[in-house]
């Protein structure tokens, strides 16, 4: 009979087994010598590591375990590898059954087969870290009616991933083992040479807190159908690749308060947007590509992420006739490099923003399909840094950053609320109201492009604030119009005027320096009110003063009204 073995620090050859820089390790065969690890059992225990120090280095078992392998260990790590060569069993933990205590760790791998767990003696206890890891083109998998379970993490690696029985830990781990490895998630998901296959069913055998699928090095992960299982088991999903994540069909259903992470390189939902029920949305595109992002659910979805992409484009919805709203969560979202733009929209519902979250595009579209009942809310505005802007709403509120080359902004049937740090011109759009109130203030001076306007509306309010404002189109408050170019010039180009469209509502022009020969003023049978800004700015009637607010005749010929 082999005799015992007793072995400290440094390297040993028993059998042509080399132990090197491990605790203590003790290994008793049951059987005949010729039987040892080969048909017999083999038993370590220890209080220290099982496989190296700190768990760093494995006992490799050049032939399969026939017998069954039994690793307990109270308080150190177990490690454990074979590599009989290829094309023998899958190391089976039928052949290797790991016990520990609460703080250890548990690795076991296969150099050129898979790992199975198939044992009535299932792996792991306490918060142990349980990793099986299987070879190229090999599977992890857990039988029918076994498991792992764990209050640690468990980290499956394997190009495919049965999953029959339970797994059961804090966080679980999904990843390939070849890079570039397709990944499928879904009802229809199957496994098969070049992809790992997650459907529905298999999902449904993890109880954890959190889920990720993927790794930096995976291939693409295509949604190929509905992952109704998510809401089984609840959990927080997250899907990591090198490449692309894609739906060919199908949602990914995620339960009450759960949060869906998308990690790509080269786009999410770029063709064909990724639907979801999550209620939390995170994503980080890097390299190419757009980021296609749908709400499938009823209530709130809070969503924030970034498309590094150049040119590349965000594009978030809401299903047509549903009630949910959209919320810009408090990382904000960020299209960069290059022209890209950044589109939210919902139908039925409202685009809301968490306190300080920002959209920063070239271009923001808030509600363009027409059918959003709120862009932003009073005291919370959205908050943009942007160069165009197209919002469509009951109501607007938005805050800018920056100065604005095209700003349109129309509110049904509500108001319209723009502050803007910098300079604004309408460009290629309108700003109005159908019966509120509209207000827009900047920094920097308000152009409103010819044929363009802002205002409008029946008993529409217009408030327009700038350093400067130059009415080369329509401003227009048919419930009353103050526009205030502050210590600027307020000018009215060829086409430009300024109105309440005849009502009896007052009209109030103030500024340092007005030209308005040009254009024309239309206080109805309201009141039309000429001051400077400055107080103590003299002003200088029928003729040009230097250094004061100089009206001439022809800028006066240019008001009608019943009272100036």
């Amino acid at each position: 009979v082999q005799p015992r073995l007793v072995q400290s620090a440094g390297a040993r050859q028993p059998g042509g087994r080399t132990f090197s820089e491990v605790g203590i390790i003790t290994l008793n065969p049951a059987v005949a010598d010729s039987d040892y690890l080969g048909a017999g059992n083999v038993t370590g225990t220890t209080t220290g590591n099982i496989g190296g120090t700190g768990g760093s280095q494995a006992i490799l078992f050049t032939t399969p375990l026939a017998g069954n392998l039994t690793a307990t260990t109270t308080g150190g790590n177990v490690s454990l590898a074979e590599n009989s060569g290829a094309g023998v069993a899958n190391l089976q933990t039928s052949r290797a059954v790991v016990t520990t205590g609460a703080s250890a760790n548990v690795s076991l791998a296969s150099v050129n087969n898979g790992v199975v767990v198939n044992t009535t003696t299932d792996i792991g206890s306490g918060s142990a870290n349980i990793t099986l890891t299987a070879a190229a083109g090999k599977n992890v998998a857990v039988s029918a009616s076994k498991s792992i379970a764990t209050s640690g993490n468990v980290t499956l690696n394997g190009d495919n991933v049965d999953l029959s029985g339970t797994v059961s830990a804090n966080n679980v781990t999904i990843a390939p083992v070849t890079t570039n490895q397709l990944i499928q998630i879904g009802i229809s998901a199957t496994d098969a040479a070049g992809t790992l296959g997650l459907s529905g069913a298999e999902l449904d055998f993890i109880t954890a807190s959190s889920v990720t699928v993927g790794s930096a090095n995976a291939g693409n992960i295509t949604v190929v159908g509905d992952s109704t299982a998510l809401t089984s088991n609840p959990f927080n999903l997250t899907l990591t690749t090198n490449a692309a994540i894609v739906r060919t069909a199908g949602d990914l259903l995620l339960d009450s308060g759960k949060t869906l992470a998308l990690n790509a390189q080269s786009g999410i939902g770029s063709t064909k947007a990724i639907k979801t029920y999550a209620e939390t949305v995170t994503f980080s595109n890097a390299a190419s590509g757009n980021v296609q992002i749908a709400n499938q659910g009823i209530g709130t979805m809070t969503i924030s992420g970034s498309n590094a992409t150049s040119g590349g484009s965000i594009t978030i919805t809401s299903p047509t006739g549903g009630a949910s709203d959209i919320k810009i969560g408090a990382a904000g979202i960020s299209a960069l490099n290059g022209v890209t733009v950044v589109s939210v929209d919902t139908n039925g519902g409202s685009i809301v923003s968490a306190t300080g979250a920002m959209v920063t595009a070239t271009t923001v579209n808030l509600g363009v399909g027409g059918s959003a009942l709120n862009v932003g809310t009073p005291g919370n505005a959205i908050n943009t840094t942007a160069s165009n802007i197209d919002a469509r709403a009951g109501n607007i509120y938005l805050s800018n950053t920056g100065n604005l080359a095209n700003t349109n902004a129309v509110a049904t049937g509500g108001l319209v609320d723009i502050q803007n740090t910098g300079a604004l011109t309408t460009g290629t759009g309108n700003i109005s109201s159908s019966n509120d109130t509209v207000t827009v203030n900047a920094g920097g001076l308000v152009t409103v492009t010819a044929g363009k306007a802002i205002g409008l509306g029946t008993g529409t309010t217009t408030s327009v604030t700038g350093v400067g404002v130059d009415a080369q189109g329509s401003i227009i408050g048919k419930g009353g119009l103050t526009v205030n170019a502050g210590i600027g010039t307020l000018n009215l180009g060829a086409t430009g005027g300024l109105s309440n469209f005849g009502t009896a509502s007052a009209v109030t022009l103030i500024a340092d320096q007005m030209t308005l020969a040009l254009g024309t003023v239309n206080a109805g049978s309201g009141a039309a009110t000429l001051r400077q800004s400055t107080n103590t700015r003299a002003i200088t009637l029928g003729a040009a003063g230097a250094g004061t607010l100089a009206l001439t005749d022809a800028d006066l010929d240019t008001v009608s009204t019943t009272g100036i």
